[in-house]
């Protein structure tokens, strides 16, 4: 059995649309048809989340034996002693290009010090770029943002994906309107955030395009940590 039909199956069981099942792993609605399609293989990244947040079987997923879904419950520690810092850098600047590689690159543990993050699901990127430094995230800082994708979304520091880049940026959702705007932070003085796009979420070509990874918890310099 190919990985695109296992795909196919995971999403037949779970009932959902190829654009519903990419709003619930995080990709874009194209990525899930190239998939399907046989046009790209399964990401490593969305291999492990489909183990880890679906409970499928990693032995199915990988060579078709076996069944779909795990048996059993699985234990969820309380937070991990160690955080995948992965190699995919994260821009405070013009954006940096999405790797589909999930290379980690170390891991960092800082949780010992930031009793805050216990029980969240915790990730990783490497900031590049100045323009939040208003916000105190520096070039190269190691951001840690919740990567539990059924949050509210709140005003607040994300990591999230537009077109295929990846960002670190102040957002503030307009609930009213339906429209997010992205901001980035020169000065500590929030009234002089300068912005730098706006989305209509009723567009549906501009949904698909905007992928929030997660809100920011803290990030560390070196020497020290800040957290929110």
């Amino acid at each position: 059995m190919e990985a695109y039909e296992q795909l196919k199956l995971i999403r037949g069981e779970l009932n959902v649309t190829q654009k519903e099942f990419a709003a619930k792993v995080g990709v874009p609605a194209s990525t899930i048809s190239n998939i399907e399609n046989g046009s790209r293989e399964i990401p490593k990244s969305l291999m492990r989340q489909l183990v880890e947040d679906f409970n499928i079987n990693a032995k199915w997923l990988l060579t078709g034996e076996g069944d779909m879904f795990e048996s059993g419950e699985k234990e969820v520690s309380e937070s991990p002693a160690k955080i995948p810092l992965l190699g995919q850098t994260v821009s405070c600047g013009p954006g940096d290009e999405w790797q589909d590689s999930d290379t980690v690159e170390q891991y960092v543990e800082p949780l010992s010090a930031l009793p805050s993050l216990r029980g969240r699901k915790v990730y990783a990127f490497r900031a590049r770029g100045t323009s939040m430094v208003g916000a105190g995230i520096m070039d190269g800082d190691i951001v840690l943002f919740d990567g539990d994708r059924s949050q509210d979304p709140l005003d607040d520091i994300y990591v999230f994906a537009l077109e295929q880049r990846v960002y670190c940026k102040l957002v503030k959702y307009d609930q009213l309107s339906g429209r997010v705007r992205i901001y980035s932070m020169h000065s500590g003085d929030i009234k002089e955030a300068e912005l730098v796009r706006e989305i209509d979420l009723n567009d549906p070509a501009q949904l698909e395009a905007f992928h929030p990874f997660g809100r920011v918890l803290a990030w560390m310099h070196e020497n020290r940590i800040m957290y929110r």
